[in-house]
Formats: C-alpha cells, sequence, structure tokens
C-alpha cells in the first residue's frame, strides 16, 4: 500500500474550515468579552472568520463554532464543560446517531449539497464504517497505533480510497474522523493521553477564569470545545 500510495504535496490548506472554526470560535468569545479598541478588532477578526466559513460552505465548522461559543458563555467556568473532553472517543457514534435521526427529517433536503449527501455526512460515515470494520480485528499494534498517516501504513485506506477516485491522490485521505485517525496514528494509549490532556488543559483554564477572570482564558475555552 506504501508503494501504490507514495505521499504527494497537496496544494492549498489543508482542513481550512476547521482551523478558521477556532478562529470564530476563540474571536467570538473575545468580541464578547472585550471592550474599546480590542473589541474593533476581534469583531473584524470575528467577520473576517465567518466570511471566510461561508465562503467554503464550512457548515460543520460554523455549527460547532457557534455551539462552543453558547456553551463556554453559560458553563465556561464548570467542570461539566471540561468533562467534554471524555466523549471524544465516542464522537463516531455521536454523529452518526445524530445524522441517523436527521435522515428522517425535512433538514435533508435543506443543508444537502448534492442530493441526500448530508445522511452519510458527505460519505464520511462510509469512511467510518471502512475503518471501523478494520478496527474491529484488534490487534497489539492499535494499541500504539501504525504511526503518522496510519490510514495508509495500516491499509485501511484502500477500503474507502474509491470515494476520492477523482482526485490526485486518493490514496492519501484521512479517516475524517480525530478519534478514529488518532487511533490509527498513534493507537487507544495516544488517544487516551490525548483526553486527558485535553481534560487537565480546559480544568487549568477553568481556574485561571475562576481566579481572575481572564478573558483569554475563556477564548481558549472555547477553542478546546470547539
Amino acid at each position: 500500500d506504501l508503494a501504490m500510495c507514495p505521499e504527494t504535496p497537496k496544494q492549498g490548506v489543508v482542513n481550512f474550515g476547521d482551523i478558521v472554526g477556532v478562529a470564530l470560535a476563540a474571536s467570538g468569545l473575545l468580541a464578547i468579552r472585550v471592550t474599546g479598541r480590542q473589541r474593533l478588532f476581534t469583531i473584524l477578526l470575528l467577520m473576517t472568520s465567518m466570511y471566510a466559513l461561508l465562503a467554503t460552505d464550512a457548515r460543520g465548522a460554523l455549527l460547532c463554532a457557534i455551539v462552543a461559543i453558547i456553551l463556554v458563555l453559560l458553563a465556561g467556568q464548570r467542570r461539566a464543560l471540561a468533562c467534554l473532553a471524555f466523549f471524544v472517543p465516542a464522537t463516531t457514534v455521536i454523529v452518526s446517531f445524530v445524522l441517523g435521526i436527521i435522515a428522517h427529517t425535512s433538514l435533508v433536503g435543506t443543508f444537502s449539497r448534492h442530493g441526500e449527501d448530508l445522511v452519510t455526512g458527505t460519505d464520511r460515515t462510509l469512511i467510518w464504517q471502512a475503518v471501523l470494520g478494520f478496527l474491529s480485528h484488534p490487534n497489539l499494534t492499535q494499541l500504539y497505533g501504525y504511526g503518522a498517516n496510519g490510514q495508509i501504513s495500516s491499509g485501511v485506506n484502500s477500503d474507502y480510497d474509491y470515494l476520492f477516485y477523482r482526485t490526485l491522490d486518493p490514496c492519501s485521505y484521512s479517516a475524517h474522523n480525530f478519534m478514529l485517525q488518532t487511533v490509527l496514528d498513534i493507537g487507544y494509549m495516544g488517544l487516551l493521553v490525548f483526553v486527558v490532556l485535553l481534560y487537565l488543559t480546559a480544568r487549568r483554564l477553568q481556574k485561571m477564569i475562576l481566579a481572575y477572570d481572564s478573558v483569554p482564558a475563556r477564548a481558549l475555552v472555547g477553542t478546546l470545545v470547539y
């Protein structure tokens, strides 16, 4: 698989919508909390981020950024918010369940780009099923992962690369899911370490909010929730 699917340079910014979503979550919280010239600057950042997401039709990133802002405003200091870190391993199941519910509503036609692609998350669930099928046959390597681009070194990409046959390098595409890609790259142990670090970082930032009413800490919590 490595010989057939060599890594090749890609044009453009990878995961552009995801990156801009982080900026939107942070600038949104800052625009609400800061004052004076700082607010004008953060509002400019907010508008720029919003435009970038709308221009690229990154609907998921936009929705997640808005949800993150609302959650931090309502519960930015509460431990329960930091505990969202422990739901990271369940994201595949949660999103698939939500998409299954949406599939039986009129939202499919409203928000789908082409046909009913919203039902599969623009083919994401097809990729997840392939990766989950691979991980359903456990082995020792899955504890520590297959290294960077684990979808290639493990060979699981061959089960879904047909979805990208029109691209220059169909073999290189990731699992399109943070949890699954983390397991492929650094294994279940790596995923556990990430979740613990995410929780501890969020808790430390929340303590800064409680002690100093730190606005930057609120913005950073927003990026973590996002």
